[in-house]
């Protein structure tokens, strides 16, 4: 072999590995700016997990520092029930007829009280506003624990 074919070969695998790095970095950072993307758009990380024995109650906090702008907030449950509405314009508090004795809503936190909970009450619960935008503001995965 000579020494302009080693040469060429040696230059050939620096140039390959410097491409090899410059894609995984640009994947890296797409990868990066696409999650950021996603819980800026969002407005919460993730959901939390919370446990609650039957009977009790338990509260769910909005997940965000700033609360966008928004015509409606709603909190719902995974089984496409929305538990209370709240419209901001006439600050009415409207909620589901199933519900109506068993939560409490605060109009100044936005949170939502869920009482005497039971195993049916197990579930994914959910914020979101709407306006100009869509956000979801809050996420938990309630777990009603006991008898």
């Amino acid at each position: 072999m000579s020494v302009i074919s080693t040469y060429s070969t040696s230059c050939f695998k620096k140039t390959t590995s410097a491409i090899l790095m410059f894609v995984t970095m640009a994947v890296d950072h797409l990868l990066t700016s696409f999650i950021l993307l996603l819980i800026c758009n969002t407005g919460f990380s993730a959901e939390i997990s919370v446990f609650v024995k039957t009977g009790d109650s338990v509260q769910l906090d909005i997940q965000t520092q700033e609360l966008p702008e928004f015509d409606l907030l709603s909190w719902r449950n995974d089984k496409s029930v929305i538990i209370v509405r709240y419209i901001s314009g006439t600050k009415e508090v409207k909620p589901h007829n199933s519900y109506k004795d068993r939560v409490d809503f605060s109009d100044k936190t936005f949170s939502l009280t869920l009482k005497n909970m039971q195993k049916t009450d197990t579930g994914l619960y959910t914020a979101r506003t709407s306006g100009n935008s869509e956000n979801n503001i809050a996420a938990y995965r309630v777990s009603v624990i006991g008898e």
